[in-house]
């Protein structure tokens, strides 16, 4: 089943999508890539917490708890040592 959905381009993004032969179908692939990379996201970070899991042999909700008595900053320092370490 095919859904319409609009979109608005600015005057630089029409003058892009000109040039694609079948700019439906490429949005309809990119759409479809973004999904693909949230889902990898998702997998990846799924899997980052079982590691953790395993590694400090605490629950994910032990996990979490422990993230919850952090302060912003705290979680902004941690999540930066996770971003280097993926």
């Amino acid at each position: 089943m095919k859904i319409q959905k609009m979109i608005s381009l600015d005057y630089e993004t029409a003058e892009i999508a000109k040039r694609i032969p079948n700019f439906s179908a490429w949005i309809r692939g990119q759409l479809r890539s973004h999904r693909n990379q949230s889902e990898n996201r998702d997998g990846i970070l799924a899997n980052n917490a079982r590691k953790l899991e395993g590694t400090l042999d605490w629950s994910t909700g032990k996990l979490l708890w422990h993230l919850e008595q952090c302060s912003e900053d705290e979680i902004k320092a941690l999540l930066g040592i996770l971003k280097n370490a993926v």
